[in-house]
């Protein structure tokens, strides 16, 4: 999570942020948030993109591939584990909004 400006700053300030939530691309496969060193840093690295506006920038990791997926068809491994981690994620930044100073609007 990236927030312009220095934290204390934000959190003093009446105005909320908008937020940016960034999910990775990958085919469920594979992926990150945070870019692999090479050239597709520019695009996953959060500081960079937050720079050039006022927002609160999300990325969001989540399992790939059969950590995400393998399902047995009953309650030991429903599947969908990936799907979740969104969900939650987003869950998570609802929740925590008033906290992050973030408008969920």
């Amino acid at each position: 999570m990236v927030i312009p400006g220095s934290l204390k700053k934000v959190q003093s300030s009446d105005e909320k942020l908008p937020v940016m939530v960034w999910l990775h691309g990958g085919y469920y496969t594979h992926g990150t948030s945070s870019g692999t060193g090479t050239s597709d840093t520019f695009y996953y690295d959060g500081l960079l993109p937050s720079s050039y506006g006022n927002y609160i920038y999300i990325s969001v990791n989540y399992r790939l591939h059969s950590f995400g997926f393998l399902s047995t068809e009953d309650e030991n491994a429903k599947g969908n584990f990936a799907v979740d981690d969104i969900q939650n994620a987003i869950d998570w930044i609802f929740q925590n909004a008033e906290i992050i100073n973030a408008d969920t609007r």
